[in-house]
């Protein structure tokens, strides 16, 4: 489309025009094919290169302008500063040609139109009562224009330079939607002020900030009184722009001269504030939308945005559907009125892998009465004291939750400079962390954590620091403040719920279902969906959460049938995760991690992995703080096949503080100090798969250990060792024969102390002689259990109990101890979680304290259970 510059304003060209020229001419180099544009400084031409054998636009000097030394400067200005900057939307400069006679530049044809033009059709269509356009009439296409136009400014303020006449005349649109920012003549670099004391001298051709230059239409009414043009007016422009786009008008009709626009604001003050929903109410025009426009063109420079960086943040969360923010409730932290709960309350981490108090701290908890569904967003201003430790908002908090809220809801937690760290916990589990984020001291920051659909999000200052989308629905909807002291001061808290503006994700109205456990209807509407949307990340992600809503429900069954849809599928790992969740609610430990193994052995590089390793890393942590043998099952797990989970530091203190808690093995050689990382999670794998009976996984840990491991031999003997305790001889004789056949020196019988084989003899003198000067008075010690039976042999039963007498009862008792606790009465809870080898164990001593006793009879019992232990325990491998 041809276009034409007159007055800053574009219009059509008409053929008029070039009817003094005889085209095609002749131009140096260049043959000038025909006139599209004309303005009061220069022409523009489409010409044609013959060097480079293409069409360009060649804009010209004024004939009449050729002999005028500032116009000259001004128009090399037009070049000069765009030559600077390489940005896509920034006219690219081919070649600057000067002579006494003539000054020229070329640049890249561009087939289109000006945004002006665009937004004025747009205008006379709906005048006329005309069809919409394409593009004027959406606002979505005109808001990636917009955001177009404004990475080009940001581009060009971090480059240090200001346009000084941004309007969309001065912005092409091509065929392809790209954006084009023209006309830079009166561009100049950013304001200092040093410069107006003349120590800083102006280069040739710049232009002095404070003249006069632009639209006025377009201009910041500092700009009347003289101030200079700054980052700060531009930011204006694109407020009048916006305007423009969003109503098809300017915000202000404006006098023709700068004197007299003064004369209007002095006599009757700031321009008024025009709403553009008001002037336009049939155009799809969100409050989000207008308050970049209020705040765009606010008389006062100083409640403008700072920087185009900012309105390129809040354009991307209209262009990305994020919730336009509505004030609902306003909450005081300090009236008591307002919340639910407001108590100190202990904070627990990895209690079942601790074998004393675990991880332990006391905090400040504020949990709200009210439970809210949908988008909501949760602010404020805070600032922490010099000694103040941070402070945390608690979001997606499930009903009725009480004291627990911290282990069932998500926690943004922001540290101080001493103890540094943004972090998100799920139910008390470090899920995403930024280390080098914390809070000044003294320092006010507006903090806001938002739920989306299932994406939470935090930002500080109005920038985003944490995101997390979670594949469980998220049905929490109380929120909390949470601190470790009173060192801080809070505003109040205001609560905001997204508005009907952002497009409604299909998959909200089930949400909403499932949140007011009204699951019948939940599934009903996730089939629905998933029938509309085959083939489509709508539909399988329907599908699962069809299967959780099941799972919710208690219908385990059809939860199993549920996912199955998903087999084969692009969301397959998605089957295995969904059948997770269902034998986790069985308390299937053992098919819950398989069906993981399987899965990431399956999918190592499928799109949805990440999600299968969010979740295993999850019930790693989750299963430390309740169930010792899931804690183990997943630390394995991790140790195998995940070693980016392994080397998160929270993930190394977990496994550091099992490793610390858990019970040191007579038969498994400690690595010496010096062995490096990979060799300490083998010996570590080693030990997890002996607790757990998993003859497999020690097979697949020596399948073979790599030559040049220092300390090869060491873990080879300890798997064997691992394998020969549980049972599995021939499996030992296949992988020394398959895979070490050289290996002559290992040693893996393990007798039995000599203490306990005197005992099994009835010889109380040698057993008395072996247990002298022993332990026997430590719990931890096999020697202890061993002075118990030896008092049962030679004392009686009262005796032996008399020994136990001084044990306390403890969720996981050492191995030794377990004699002890089982007669005193405490190993009823703890049968239905211990390890295997510890069963075998408690049996065996079992068996030699009846022996002591003279019992045979209970003896041989006990040794026939230890027996069947095992028996039940190995599983067929056919391998070998």
């Amino acid at each position: 489309m041809t276009f034409r510059l007159n007055k800053g304003e574009s219009v059509w060209y008409g053929a008029d025009m070039a009817d003094e020229y005889q085209f095609p001419m002749q131009l140096g180099r260049y043959t000038l094919l025909e006139m599209i544009g004309s303005g009061g400084m220069g022409e523009v031409f489409l010409a044609h290169d013959p060097v480079c054998d293409r069409k360009v636009a060649l804009k010209r000097i004024a004939p009449k302008r050729r002999g005028k030394e500032k116009t000259r400067i001004r128009f090399k200005k037009e070049v000069r500063i765009p030559a600077q900057l390489a940005h896509p939307a920034i006219i690219p400069i081919y070649e600057l040609c000067e002579s006494e006679e003539d000054l020229y530049y070329t640049m890249p044809f561009l087939e289109g139109e000006t945004l002006q033009m665009i937004l004025i059709k747009a205008r006379l269509a709906d005048q006329q009562g005309l069809p919409p356009t394409v593009m004027g009439h959406s606002i979505p296409s005109l808001m990636l224009v917009f955001l177009n136009i404004c990475q080009g400014v940001e581009y060009t303020h971090s480059k240090g330079f200001i346009h000084r006449d941004l309007k969309p005349g001065n912005i092409i649109i091509g065929k392809h939607n790209e954006v084009t920012i023209l006309d830079w003549g009166v561009a100049t670099h950013i304001y200092n002020p040093e410069e107006e004391n003349g120590d800083a001298p102006r280069a040739e051709g710049q232009t002095n900030p404070r003249g006069a230059a632009g639209t006025i239409e377009y201009m910041a009414p500092e700009r009347a009184f003289k101030e200079p043009a700054s980052i700060k007016t531009d930011i204006y422009s694109l407020g009048v722009i916006l305007h423009f786009m969003l109503t098809l008008h300017v915000p202000y009709r404006r006098p023709d001269t700068i004197k007299a626009w003064r004369e209007q604001l002095m006599k009757h003050g700031a321009e008024p504030r025009i709403d553009p929903q008001e002037e336009a109410p049939y155009r799809d025009i969100t409050q989000q939308l207008c308050r970049i426009v209020h705040r765009c063109l606010h008389p006062n420079p100083e409640k403008r945005f700072d920087s185009v960086g900012e309105i390129i943040n809040e354009l991307q969360l209209y262009i990305q559907g994020r919730p336009d923010w509505v004030p609902a409730e306003t909450f005081n932290i300090h009236e008591e009125k307002d919340w639910e709960f407001q108590e100190t309350v202990m904070l627990t981490k990895q209690m079942a892998i601790s074998r004393y108090a675990g991880v332990m701290e006391w905090i400040l908890l504020t949990l709200s009465k009210a439970s809210y569904s949908g988008n909501i967003q949760v602010k404020t201003k805070i600032q922490i004291e010099e000694k103040g430790g941070g402070i945390g908002i608690l979001m997606c908090v499930p009903e009725n939750s009480g004291q627990q809220s911290l282990q069932k809801g998500y926690l943004f937690w922001i540290g101080s400079k001493e103890n540094p760290g943004a972090k998100l916990f799920r139910d008390n589990i470090e899920v995403s962390r930024i280390d080098d984020l914390f809070l000044e001291p003294g320092v006010p920051y507006t903090i806001a954590a938002q739920r989306q659909e299932n994406q939470i999000t935090l930002t500080i200052n109005g920038e985003q620091k944490l995101s997390y989308t979670s594949h469980v629905p998220l049905v929490g909807g109380r929120f909390g403040i949470v601190s470790k002291d009173t060192e801080f001061e809070i505003s109040p808290i205001e609560l905001s719920t997204g508005s009907q503006n952002v497009l409604i994700n299909c998959l909200s109205i089930p949400d909403a279902f499932l949140l007011n456990k009204d699951y019948e209807r939940a599934i009903t509407e996730y089939r629905r969906i998933a029938h509309s949307f085959k083939g489509r990340p709508e539909g399988r992600e329907a599908i699962f959460r069809a299967g959780y809503a099941f799972i919710q429900e208690g219908d385990l069954e059809s939860a199993l049938n549920e996912f199955e849809r998903l087999y084969k599928g692009p969301g397959a790992p998605l089957e295995y995760l969904g059948k997770s969740l269902v034998y986790q609610a069985e308390g299937n430990l053992e098919e819950e991690v398989k069906c993981l193994e399987l899965a990431i052995r399956k999918f190592p590089k499928h799109p949805l992995r990440h999600v299968l390793d969010e979740h295993i890393l999850f019930r790693l942590h989750e299963t430390a703080q309740k169930n010792r043998m899931g804690a183990y099952a997943f630390a394995l797990l991790a140790l195998r096949h995940l070693p980016r989970i392994c080397h998160l530091a929270e993930t190394k203190r977990l496994i550091k503080n099992l490793k610390m808690s858990w019970e040191e093995l007579p038969f498994i050689a400690p690595l010496p100090s010096g062995a490096d990382e990979k060799e300490e999670e083998i010996h570590t794998a080693i030990n997890l798969a002996f607790w757990l009976a998993r003859p497999s996984s020690l097979y697949e840990l020596t399948h073979p250990l790599p030559k040049d491991y220092k300390h090869r031999l060491l873990l080879l003997e300890n798997a064997l060792r691992a394998l020969q305790e549980l049972g599995y001889p021939k499996l030992i004789d296949f992988i020394l024969k398959t895979k070490y056949p050289d290996e002559k020196k290992l040693t893996l019988d393990i007798p039995l102390p000599p203490a306990w084989e005197a005992l099994l003899k009835g010889d109380p003198k040698k057993a008395a002689k072996e247990l002298k000067n022993k332990p026997t008075e430590d719990p931890s010690s096999i020697y202890f259990m061993l002075q118990g039976c030896y008092l049962a042999l030679t004392e009686g039963e009262e005796a032996a109990l008399a020994h136990f007498e001084p044990l306390l009862e403890t969720p996981f008792p050492p191995t030794p101890a377990l004699l002890g606790h089982f007669l005193k009465g405490y190993l009823d809870p703890w049968m239905k979680n211990a390890f295997v080898w510890e069963k075998f164990q408690l049996y065996k001593q079992l068996s030699l304290y009846h022996h002591c006793l003279g019992n045979s009879e209970k003896g041989t019992h006990y040794e026939a259970c230890a027996k069947e232990i095992l028996d039940n325990a190995q599983v067929s491998l056919n391998f070998f």
